[in-house]
């Protein structure tokens, strides 16, 4: 008989922490890449969280807009019901969770540009919104 300890850590992940997109970019859906595969934006994101001392492992991801920039219902009603904190990543996404009166962090999406996209200063930018 499995215990609920198992049940909790090996069937359902817990994480730190819900990080929001918006969408995956046209390079991502050609090459069927999403946040953990740490590629484009997300290696931008996973590199400033490791710095921060926040293990990307232990946090999930997903975005608010489908491939085709509708909204994904699944997504939204997961995040209204969520008991994780939330971060938000870009004006669109934080937006969206603001209508819906859903609590969380915003932070610069990793794929922004200007000079947020200096990788010392987004590191810099996710320590102070997120913490060490």
């Amino acid at each position: 008989m499995y215990h609920l300890w198992f049940i909790r850590t090996y069937i359902t992940k817990m994480v730190e922490r819900i990080f929001v997109g918006e969408k995956r970019s046209q390079t991502a859906i050609k090459r069927d890449w999403t946040w953990e595969d740490r590629h484009l934006a997300a290696k931008q994101l996973f590199d400033a969280l490791v710095k921060s001392g926040i293990d990307p492992d232990e946090q999930e991801f997903l975005n608010l807009f489908d491939d085709d920039g509708q909204v994904d219902v699944e997504a939204l009603d997961k995040l209204i019901h969520a008991e994780t904190p939330i971060v938000a990543m870009g004006k669109r996404v934080h937006h969206l969770l603001e209508q819906f009166d859903i609590p969380h962090t915003e932070i610069v999406h990793p794929a922004a540009r200007g000079k947020i996209r200096n990788k010392v200063i987004y590191q810099l930018h996710i320590e102070e919104r997120l913490g060490k």
